[in-house]
């Protein structure tokens, strides 16, 4: 039978402290011993599962791919290919709000699922991270690291080593005959997301090969004046 009496009081063993909730389920007549160590271990249980939940640690899926690329040496936008295909494949799980699942429909009828499925065909062409949403997904740095290690490619694989500057040099060079050939001036950033999707190799070693291709930094700005000679 319903009773707003018990009712109540086991709202308040779902939001107060142990001793609060022993005080309500004495006042509906649960006080013997049994009882009582019953009600203290489940509010002990919500009590570590909410702790647990608050603890877990959580950093963007941006810094994990690039951090993790340098280390496994790894082009940085394949790692972040298999990232997003684990994502959608249940894999690799997202840190999301409480609630929130891949398949939670948003305002506009799509699913972060969806959208990830969408990005995936052009992602070579296409730098995923230049959208919010991409860039405000979160991994466990553990769960991320478990993954890579145990489910990906990177495991069966032999690690990669740093690209000589020769081979930097030569995958530079086809970037600055394209742009060439379409009549456009080289750009840095255009030029390491050539590279990027080439070889594993730094950004100081791009810059480097596309100086010495170029004989050296562009001029910027006005050149400096001379220093007056005093009279």
């Amino acid at each position: 039978m319903y009773s707003p009496q018990k009712n109540l009081s086991c709202t308040i063993l779902l939001t107060t402290e142990p001793v609060a909730a022993l005080l309500a389920f004495r006042r509906i007549g649960i006080a013997d011993t049994a009882g009582t160590a019953s009600a203290f271990s489940c509010v002990q249980s919500l009590r570590s599962a909410g702790q647990k939940r608050m603890s877990r640690k959580q950093e963007s899926l941006r810094d994990l791919i690039e951090n993790r690329a340098v280390l496994h040496s790894i082009v940085p936008r394949r790692l972040c290919r298999w990232a997003l295909e684990a994502i959608v494949q249940n894999t690799l799980p997202l840190v999301l709000p409480e609630g929130v699942s891949l398949d939670t429909v948003d305002g506009v009828g799509r699913t972060l699922r969806s959208r990830i499925l969408r990005l995936l065909p052009g992602i070579e062409s296409v730098d995923p991270f230049k959208f919010g949403w991409v860039r405000n997904l979160k991994c466990d740095p553990k769960e991320f690291d478990t993954w890579l290690k145990v489910d990906t490619k990177a495991a069966n694989s032999p690690r990669r080593k740093r690209p000589s500057d020769a081979a930097v040099r030569r995958v530079v060079q086809n970037y600055v005959d394209g742009e060439q050939s379409i009549g456009r001036v080289t750009s840095i950033p255009r030029m390491w997301v050539h590279v990027q999707k080439e070889l594993p190799a730094t950004y100081e070693q791009a810059v480097e090969a596309l100086r010495v291709i170029e004989g050296g930094p562009k001029p910027r700005g006005r050149p400096r004046r001379g220093t007056p000679v005093r009279k």
